[in-house]
C-alpha cells in the first residue's frame, strides 16, 4: 500500500512537471532532452535497483568500521534492500518509463501540428518504438553494470546521500541499528 501511494505521488506530481514542461517546449532539442533524462533517470535508478541486491554487506561493513565516508549510508541501503529496490524499480524506474510514453506522444504532437489519423499512428508507433529501445537497452546494459559492479555502485550513492545529509536540516536515512 505505501510503495503504491509513493508511486501515485511521484507519477502525480512528475507527470504534472513534465507534462507542463512539454506542452511549453518550442525547440526541438530541448524536448528531445526532456525525454532523454526522463529516461537515463529511470534506467539510473533500475541500476541503483538492482545494485543494492548484488552489494556485498561485509565490504560495506569494512568500510563503516574504519569510519570511511558514505559507508553507514550504503551499508543502510543494503539493510533496506527490499525498500531500496521496490522504491528505484517500480516507483522510480517504472513511473518514468511511463512518463517517457507520454511525453513522447506530447512531442509527436508538437511536430506533426495538425496530424491525420495515419500520421498520427505512424509517429506515435516510431516514437514508442525508439523510447522502449531506449529503456529496454538501458536497463538491459545497467543490469549488467549493477550485477558486476553492485557493491561500488551502492558505496558511492551511498557517499552521494551523505553528501547530500551534510546540507540538510533533516537526515535523509534513519540511524542503522
Amino acid at each position: 500500500m505505501k510503495i503504491g501511494l509513493w508511486a501515485f505521488l511521484f507519477a502525480g506530481v512528475a507527470s504534472l512537471a513534465s507534462q507542463t514542461g512539454a506542452e511549453n517546449i518550442e525547440v526541438f532539442g530541448v524536448g528531445l532532452v526532456l525525454l532523454l533524462v526522463v529516461i537515463l533517470v529511470g534506467v539510473a535508478f533500475d541500476i541503483v535497483g538492482v545494485a543494492a541486491t548484488t552489494a556485498q554487506e561485509a565490504s560495506l561493513h569494512a568500510r563503516a568500521a574504519h569510519r570511511v565516508f558514505g559507508a553507514g549510508h550504503a551499508l543502510w541501503l543494503v539493510r533496506n534492500v527490499h525498500q531500496v529496490a521496490s522504491v528505484c524499480n517500480d516507483v522510480v524506474g517504472d513511473v518514468c518509463g511511463t512518463l517517457s510514453g507520454a511525453i513522447g506522444v506530447t512531442f509527436v504532437l508538437k511536430l506533426l501540428h495538425a496530424p491525420g489519423e495515419l500520421e498520427m499512428i505512424l509517429g506515435t508507433t516510431l516514437m514508442t518504438a525508439c523510447i522502449a529501445a531506449l529503456v529496454v537497452g538501458g536497463k538491459a546494459f545497467g543490469k549488467v553494470l549493477a550485477i558486476e559492479h553492485g557493491t561500488e555502485i551502492v558505496f558511492r550513492i551511498g557517499q552521494f546521500l551523505a553528501f547530500i545529509d551534510g546540507f540538510l536540516p533533516f537526515k535523509l536515512l534513519p540511524p542503522l541499528k
